[in-house]
């Protein structure tokens, strides 16, 4: 399962649970257990509240695919506003 979805590979099972208790409530609030774990690895979740969330499956593989997809594109989001700063530094 990792090596098809290497964003995974930051969590454990239980790990698995909590951030995906997190992506899927309305509100993320800072107290959240899965908030910290995705500063930790460099996400940031309050930009998960501006995406479309996929249905959330009953099966555990397509559960575990979803969430890759939402981190893949949490990631290639972040890289971006991170290189959009480094322009703007530059540039000044």
């Amino acid at each position: 399962m990792y090596e098809i979805y290497p964003e995974l590979t930051d969590f454990s099972y239980e790990q698995f649970q909590i951030v995906e208790s997190v992506i899927y409530k309305i509100e993320i609030e800072e107290k959240q257990a899965g908030y910290h774990l995705l500063k930790y690895i460099g996400f940031e979740p309050t930009l998960l509240q501006q995406v479309k969330m996929p249905p959330k499956y009953d099966n555990e593989n397509e559960r575990l695919e979803n969430l890759n997809k939402i981190l893949i594109t949490q990631r290639s989001a972040v890289d971006d506003l991170e290189e959009m700063k480094k322009d703007s530094i530059v540039h000044t």
